[in-house]
């Protein structure tokens, strides 16, 4: 079955909200900024990037970005299947 990067991000979406969390697209003008930023009650914030395979890894200038906004205190996840987005969820949300 091909899966598509959307089908990983919708279900992050729907499962975050089903917590009472927000998940909302990050969308910039620069390349390289994660998908989502999830917020939970708790006050946990973090960025998610979602790919569409398990062995899909971010491209170099979304690496970067990456650490950038960890260097920032901000946490950010890389999640590329539906299982990794519920083991996600049971450990940060």
């Amino acid at each position: 079955m091909t899966r598509r990067e959307t089908t990983v991000e919708k279900y992050l979406k729907q499962r975050v909200e089903l917590l009472g969390g927000a998940c909302e697209k990050f969308r910039s003008t620069e390349r390289g900024h994660p998908d989502r930023l999830c917020s939970f009650r708790n006050g946990y914030h973090c960025l998610v990037e979602t790919k569409w395979a398990e062995d899909a890894e971010p491209e170099d200038h979304q690496i970067r970005k990456h650490l950038w906004w960890r260097a920032r205190g901000m946490d950010v996840y890389v999640l590329r299947s539906r299982a990794e987005v519920d083991d996600w969820l049971r450990a940060y949300g």
